[in-house]
């Protein structure tokens, strides 16, 4: 008799996070919610990792282990190679360096269950270092004053929220919907760091956003993680709007507070000289004919972030709590 399909397709792309992974497919193994296979892939890690998975190998959940020879150059190849395995409806893909409180997968697989419009579900997260400590940090855009759900039309939240900045910054708090994104996947797979925001505005398209307000995932920051290290060349940052602009996610001037937040000012911690010099780049290929000085969207970023701590005055909706 041929045997069902998981619900849930898990995928675990790794590299380099031996240390971690142990936790993180602990906290899969033992989600209240039990309908899932489990992917497990490794970028051809230079520590134990291949060992430490391989050992899971004979779990009923696991599904298959992909040790990769050679790196393949970004962790989307990865997301590439997990989808393209998968059997599940759902998708959830689990950084291997965070790990997920017991009921994130119960909670997001009712949601998505009970809503057949919600192309994807995100949780909140808890910010924790290394060593699993809660940092005292909340990257989320609404205040946790009841644990409801929140369901917004696709193209509403991209324009409310995914315009502004990559609001699902984690993929480990998201469970979407399996379906054909190879071309999206494709054009992804050309960014070593960024990809994933034009991943989800995609997918976000293509029906309604659920979120779950509570955190239900545990997304680690440390020296080691990818995201914390991805310091990203202008020529990937101007490919990124290119393609912002090519969607129609907002228009290539010197105005738009998306455009000049997210080319790194706010998303990451560099010096201001580098500010400046990246400017002059954004400003010549994104608003050739503007006579503002480049170095205004640095000062103007930061009144924007000033201004955040007080929401009545917020010139911007991804500023606001949701």
């Amino acid at each position: 008799m041929q045997q069902k399909s998981p619900h849930v397709s898990v995928i675990v792309p790794n590299y380099n996070y031996s240390p971690y992974l142990h936790q993180r497919i602990k906290s899969i193994l033992t989600q209240s919610y039990q309908d899932f296979e489990l992917i497990l892939l490794d970028d051809s890690s230079t520590d134990d990792s291949a060992e430490i998975l391989k050992s899971y190998a004979n779990d009923p959940h696991v599904s298959a282990v992909i040790i990769n020879e050679h790196n393949s150059g970004g962790v989307f190849h990865q997301w590439e190679k997990g989808i393209d395995s998968a059997q599940g409806d759902l998708i959830w893909i689990a950084e291997a360096d965070d790990y997920a409180e017991p009921t994130f997968l119960e909670k997001c697989v009712t949601t998505l269950d009970n809503n057949k419009d919600v192309i994807l579900c995100q949780t909140g997260a808890n910010i924790v270092d290394s060593e699993g400590k809660r940092l005292r940090q909340n990257w989320d855009l609404w205040s946790y004053t009841s644990h409801d759900v929140c369901i917004l039309d696709g193209n509403r939240f991209v324009h409310r929220i995914l315009r502004y900045r990559n609001a699902i910054y984690n993929a480990s708090g998201v469970v979407f919907r399996r379906g054909d994104y190879g071309a999206t996947l494709a054009e992804v797979c050309g960014y070593r760091a960024c990809g994933d925001w034009l991943f989800w505005i995609d997918l976000a398209r293509s029906g309604k956003c659920a979120i779950i307000k509570e955190r239900l995932n545990n997304f680690r920051r440390h020296s080691i993680s990818a995201s914390a290290n991805s310091d990203i060349n202008v020529g990937e940052d101007i490919k990124l709007f290119d393609a912002l602009i090519s969607r129609g996610v907002f228009t290539p001037s010197i105005f738009s507070h998306g455009f000049i937040t997210n080319v790194g000012i706010l998303r990451r911690k560099i010096r201001h000289v580098e500010d400046s010099r990246k400017q002059i780049l954004y400003s010549k290929q994104l608003n050739k004919t503007s006579s503002i000085p480049y170095t205004w969207p640095y000062y103007y970023s930061q009144v924007c972030k000033l201004l955040s701590h007080l929401p009545w005055l917020c010139p911007h909706p991804w500023l606001r709590k949701i």
